[in-house]
Order: C-alpha cells, then structure tokens, then sequence
C-alpha cells in the first residue's frame, strides 16, 4: 500500500494562536509553517512515505487554510526532498485558466524530473470561488450552498478544463473547441516571422490556428492525476473513465461502498479490468503517540479545527449516516462514525482500527491528512515515525 500526505495546510498556529483571530494574516505564524512542514517533509522522505500532497485556498484570514499556490509549495518542498512525490489535492481547476495549470504542471513536472503528480478540485469553498471564478460564471458546488445548474455548469467546465489540460499535454500543437473554451480564438494575429521559419500553428495570413505549450511533460504522456473529496456520481464515473484517482474522505461503509461500486462499474464499462477498491485513495487523519491519552488529546484538538472550520462549509455530509436527516452534529464524535475519520492511539491500536478497513476496501493509497500546528510540530513527527516503522510494514 502506498502511503501519503496531505496538508491544507494551516498556518502554523496552535489552538490558542488561532482563536485570537486573524491567525492567517500573522507572518511569525507562516514562517514558523515553513520551517516546519519543510522538516516534515524531510522526515516522511527519509522514512520512505510515497507522495506529499498540497491544497489550494484563498482569502484565509482565520488562519485554517493558508496555501494559495500549492505548485509553488511543491517546487519548493522538492527542493528539500529527495524521493518522495509531490502534488495537489487539488488546484481549483473550474476556477483557473486550464492552459496555465498545464504550464504550471509541465514545469513541476521537469524541475521535479518526474517526481509530481496533479490533483484537480471543482472547489468547496464558495469565498475562494466565487470571487475567483466570477469571470467564468462559476460557483462552488457545496451542498446547499448552490443550485442544481450552478452545480451542473461547475461539473461541465471542469471537465471541459480537464480535456483542454489533456490535449495541451500530449499535443505539440492543438486547437479545441467545446462548449465553454475557444482555443485559439479566431481573431488572434501573430504574423511573426519567426513562427513561420520555426514553429507551427500560423497560417499563410499570419493568423494563429493553433498552439502548444512549452515543453512536453517529463512524464508521459502526463503526472498521473488526482480529483479528492467528491462524491458525486458524475464525477466519480467520470474519474472512472479516465483513469483519474479519486480520494475518498468519508468514513461511511454506505458512501464508500457507492463510491467505490460506482467506479469500478464506469472503469469496468470503459474497458479497464479493474477490481473493487482499485483507482480509489482515501483520506484519514492518522495520530501514533505512545499512550492513548496523548493521542486522544492531539485527535481532540484536531476535531475542534474541522467542527471550527471544515464542518462549517459541509464536509460533515461525509460523515451522514444512512436514513439520517438534518445538520450533522460538528464535534469530535462525529468524526468516529463509521470506520473513523480520525484514528488515534497507540501504534498497535491504530493498526488494529487500520487493518480491517484496508482490507475491507481494497486500499492501495492512504493519504493522513496533517493538522499542523493545532498538532505541535514534535508530535506529528513521533506520529510519522511510528507509522513508518510499525503500522505500514504490517499491511496487507
């Protein structure tokens, strides 16, 4: 089983620092992330964790969610690294230019020589969102927060991105034409002389019928790619069909088993023989102390960062039970429903709650999702070190 990580990161701030407010705007607080998530990752390298992943964020004053370009944080952190794989889960695809976050993978991709891989998001958070995307008419698709069509125009753009993205990866040159996208538009005019001597993609007019960007990836034909956090089952067919990873995050048997059902069928249909589980990562947030009352008391400051922040925008449907109606309650016991989001305790505790799930679901990627600093720096590294050296080696 490949082992991961997934930070939002927060800012660095403990519990305290952050109830302050305005924890997100404090630089002391950012530098001390830096510094730390960089030993992290140094940490999970040397103890042979397979990938590091980043998510995107904006505007996050509070101090929960602080990466704003998780490519930069990855170039970064590969700079300090020497095996692991770096990636995103994910940059807000509906909300971006596709054709620059091609650019910005091909160029992870290189500067790495391989070592990434790409994580695209419809995007949960309405404020990020809706302020980024506004020019493109796109909302965040959260539950409730918009209607049927806006959910559907996210879906459809996104997907549209992605295959913009895909025919600028494996295409020298290319022009597209969909539904939301004109690639090129018809009145550009380059005229240049040195594209007719060169390169490609310019008329005897000197109009621009297509383009390419620069280079071609390290990988071919691209970085295997990631979509998290979606239980939709169009998406999640969709993944299915393109051979897209999804991330599941929900502890349910009932929503993992749709998930996980539904892929395998849409895979099975596009013609991949592939089992239940397989193309399917999940999320967890993993805490090894060496008594429980510590790592009960780390799980428990971790719960009051996701009632405080992450069950404020909905992810808590992740943790609905079947039959069950109205808001989900937010604290610490309804991240333990089902198979638990958050496992904690000893070593030899965590594997007896780990193993039954991993073989249950056919588990191949487990992704523990990092609370930093609302989890003190020394903590989280006895955490990997124990997960390293006692818990991996003895999964299925």
């Amino acid at each position: 089983m490949e082992n991961g990580l997934f930070y939002t990161p927060l800012t660095g701030a403990s519990r305290a620092e952050i109830e302050c407010g305005m924890a997100g705007k404090n630089e002391a607080y950012f530098q001390r992330m830096l510094h730390e998530l960089t030993e992290q990752a140094q940490r999970a390298d040397a103890l042979g964790y397979d990938k590091l992943a980043i998510s995107e964020h904006h505007f996050q004053i509070e101090g929960f969610e602080v990466p704003n370009n998780p490519v930069m944080f990855n170039a970064y952190l590969a700079a300090q690294t020497k095996n692991i794989k770096l990636g995103q889960l994910g940059i807000l695809a509906a909300a971006r230019h596709p054709l620059l976050v091609a650019e910005d993978i091909v160029l992870l991709d290189h500067m790495t020589q391989g070592r990434c891989f790409v994580g695209l998001a419809r995007g949960a958070h309405t404020r990020a969102v809706n302020v980024l995307a506004d020019k493109y008419g796109i909302k965040a698709p959260t539950p409730g927060l918009t209607d049927p069509a806006a959910r559907q125009l996210n879906h459809e753009r996104f997907v549209e991105n992605f295959e913009l993205m895909k025919m600028a990866w494996t295409q020298d040159t290319f022009k597209f034409t969909g539904k939301y996208w004109q690639v090129p538009p018809d009145d550009v005019v380059f005229g240049h002389e040195g594209t007719a001597k060169y390169g490609r993609g310019q008329n005897a007019e000197g109009r621009i019928d297509e383009i390419g960007i620069v280079p071609r990836p390290f990988t071919k034909p691209y970085p295997q790619v990631y979509v998290p956090f979606t239980a939709s089952p169009a998406t999640v067919e969709w993944c299915a069909r393109n051979q897209i990873r999804l991330v599941a995050f929900t502890s349910i048997h009932e929503q993992i088993d749709e998930i996980l059902t539904r892929y395998q069928r849409a895979a099975n249909e596009a013609g991949q023989a592939i089992g239940y589980g397989d193309g399917v990562a999940h999320f967890k947030t993993i805490i090894i102390s060496d008594t429980e009352e510590e790592a009960r008391h780390h799980a428990e400051n971790v719960a009051w960062a996701w009632a405080e922040w992450l069950g404020g925008y909905g992810f808590n449907e992740a943790f609905r039970l079947p039959g069950e109606t109205g808001p989900i309650p937010n604290n610490f016991e309804t991240t333990q429903r089902g198979h638990r989001f958050i496992l904690y305790g000893t070593a030899d505790q965590v594997l007896r709650q780990l193993e039954p799930f991993v073989e249950q679901y056919n588990v191949g990627e487990l992704f523990n999702w990092v609370f930093n600093g609302v989890m003190p720096h020394d903590a989280v590294l006895k955490s990997f070190e124990l997960y390293a050296e006692k818990v991996a080696p003895k999964l299925p």
